[in-house]
């Protein structure tokens, strides 16, 4: 749906797609056999990885300690694109453990970072 070539992120012509890499660790959209899902894994040992499907051509993403922000691209049945945004928190006793926005008509998420206590999309 987006460009073949995405912000901060690595050719999606692989089977996996590097999204985002810091010192808290890594996200990584793969292909699998009905679609892609994504794979969140920590540079601590000690935390779980996590793996979740989602509905949206996931584009961009950017992780925190307590979270990840994740900007999207949905095709409606009109077969118009519109951006979308979720976080999702890393402890679901969290609050606001998972929100979901949709971005005005026209515009796509470029870029999405997150701090652990802040989301920002670019579009």
């Amino acid at each position: 749906l987006h460009d073949m070539f995405m912000p901060a992120a690595t050719e999606t012509s692989q089977e996996r797609c590097f999204l985002a890499w810091n010192e808290v660790g890594l996200i990584v959209k793969r292909l699998v056999d009905d679609g892609s899902a994504l794979e969140v894994v920590f540079s601590d040992s000690h935390r779980k990885r996590l793996l979740f499907k989602e509905d949206s051509d996931v584009v961009v993403a950017s992780l925190s300690s307590n979270g990840g922000v994740f900007g999207g691209v949905v095709e409606d049945e009109n077969g118009k694109n519109f951006g979308t945004v979720f976080y999702r928190a890393f402890n679901s006793w969290a609050s606001h453990a998972y929100w979901r926005a949709e971005l005005p008509i026209g515009e796509l998420p470029d870029l999405v970072a997150c701090t652990d206590s802040m989301v920002f999309v670019y579009t």
